[in-house]
């Protein structure tokens, strides 16, 4: 893992990477590291670890990531049981218990 200045003539910005989740400042990119020169005192931690360094930090955070898609997913869920459960005149009602029961056989399935 290693730090370069953002004008190394060896790094290049290739394209910005849209993801779901705008509320951090930067986005994502791909890189291109081409000739790109690395001063010792820029290393961060051991030659050749970098990927092991990386993978303490992004393993919590894809779980984050999930639990909060998941809770945003039951969520969006409960509304529309709710939602179904209470319809009424001019939409069609739907069939006793499939309000209740429909939905939550694929939060089973989900989960």
């Amino acid at each position: 893992m290693f730090l370069v200045d953002a004008d190394n003539p060896g790094m290049k910005i290739v394209r910005h990477i849209d993801t779901l989740d705008e509320t951090f400042f930067g986005g994502h990119c791909e890189v291109l590291f081409d000739g790109c020169v690395v001063p010792d005192d820029a290393v961060l931690g051991e030659v050749d670890k970098g990927f092991e360094y990386a993978q303490v930090r992004l393993g919590p955070a894809r779980t984050t990531h999930c639990m909060r898609r998941l809770g945003i997913a039951r969520r969006a869920q409960d509304i529309a049981v709710a939602r179904a459960a209470g319809r009424g005149p001019p939409a069609v009602r739907l069939p006793a218990g499939r309000a209740r029961h429909g939905p939550a056989d694929d939060r089973r399935q989900r989960d």
